[in-house]
């Protein structure tokens, strides 16, 4: 059996709209296309709103192989052209060195190959390395029983499908359960774990057993923007926000950080002032230690918690006690957690959030 063009909308989920281009290609998104336009503005923006982070396929069949046609866009050649254009050659070079001598001191290796994860009856069985064409997966399924399967999409990188075929027949599932928005920068977004459903979103959501839409948007900070035609969409059951560390980094000053967190604190609670959510202040950085422009690394950090606090719905989860503060728990070695790193972030994350439904404060 094969699913071609609309059909594979019937069983995508953790997204909000999709695009057929004119060879039968779909792309989902995880943003609307207002919400595309407001990080069109920025072209960095605009390529990570475009990846598919979360976005995964969830079916039934009775096949033991299935086979994804798939063309993806070539981001890191975008991505280096747009910082080409931002940088002279020597910043490059800069920044290049300090990243390299950031993952040799800490033993690291970034991974930046992008992996669809393999679920069968909800049990992790297998990730794929993406490549152009057709991607084959193998069920483990020699009795050909009905399975439930669930493919994960690459963290970061935009991907099209043209089908998806099985050697048994394929059905829609769809799971009623909670649903948790997840805002943040690159961190929610998964880079650069690798294997999309080993990023701290996607476990959390598996431990807490909600659905969950990933809002994370690499390198942004706080800003109202963020929830533009919110009002539009389904009502979550959870929210859960993590920005500042760019703020941090921004070498803005520290009114106009203040500003951007209270702005957006403000606009959230217009939107979800009766709904759960949990406030992540930023996580380790091996240089959380230095003072930039607007000031310490605690600094940011408590400014997010005066401005949140105010909220009645909003609970406060200190970044640096529920992430690992080992260097080779970070794929890049100082920054971005790998799926150890991850690992750790999503265990601790449930403990404290176990008892949202009942007391969001607990």
């Amino acid at each position: 059996m094969i699913l071609v063009s609309d059909q594979l909308t019937k069983i995508a989920l953790n997204c909000l709209d999709y695009q057929i281009d004119e060879d039968g290609y779909v792309t989902f998104y995880r943003f609307t296309e207002t919400q595309r336009s407001f990080y069109a503005s920025n072209s960095f923006f605009k390529l990570m709103s475009q990846c598919s982070s979360g976005v995964c396929l969830a079916f039934e069949t009775d096949g033991n192989e299935v086979t994804l046609d798939c063309q993806t866009l070539d981001l890191n050649r975008q991505v280096l052209a747009q910082i080409k254009g931002e940088l002279s050659v020597a910043e490059i070079l800069q920044k290049l060195g300090e990243t390299v001598k950031k993952v040799n001191q800490a033993k690291s290796r970034i991974d930046f190959i992008q992996h669809f994860d393999l679920y069968v009856d909800d049990h992790y069985l297998d990730s794929v390395r993406l490549s152009e064409g057709t991607v084959s997966f193998c069920l483990d399924n020699p009795d050909r029983h009905p399975v439930q399967v669930k493919i994960y999409f690459p963290l970061y990188k935009p991907l099209s499908i043209r089908s998806l075929s099985s050697n048994g027949d394929i059905k829609p599932i769809r799971q009623e359960k909670p649903l948790h928005y997840a805002f943040g920068d690159s961190i929610t977004q998964g880079f650069v774990a690798g294997k999309p459903s080993f990023c701290y979103v996607a476990q959390l959501a598996g431990l807490l057993g909600v659905t969950a839409l990933n809002q994370g948007v690499g390198n942004i900070t706080h800003d109202p923007g963020i929830l533009t035609d919110f009002e539009n969409l389904p009502r979550p059951d959870l929210i859960t926000v993590a920005y500042g560390t760019n703020d941090w980094h921004t070498c803005q000053t520290q009114p106009v950080v203040r500003k951007a967190i209270q702005t957006f604190y403000q606009r959230l609670n217009n939107l979800f002032n009766e709904i759960p959510t949990y406030v992540i202040t930023p996580i380790w950085r091996d240089d959380w230690r230095e003072t930039k422009e607007c000031g310490a690394f605690l600094d940011v950090t408590r400014i997010i918690r005066e401005e949140a606090s105010d909220y009645p719905q909003i609970h406060l989860i200190d970044g640096l006690s529920i992430s690992s503060h080992c260097p080779a728990h970070y794929s890049d070695g100082w920054l971005h957690p790998n799926i150890a790193g991850f690992s750790y972030m999503a265990m601790r994350l449930y403990r404290l959030m176990k008892d949202w439904q009942k007391d969001p404060k607990s």
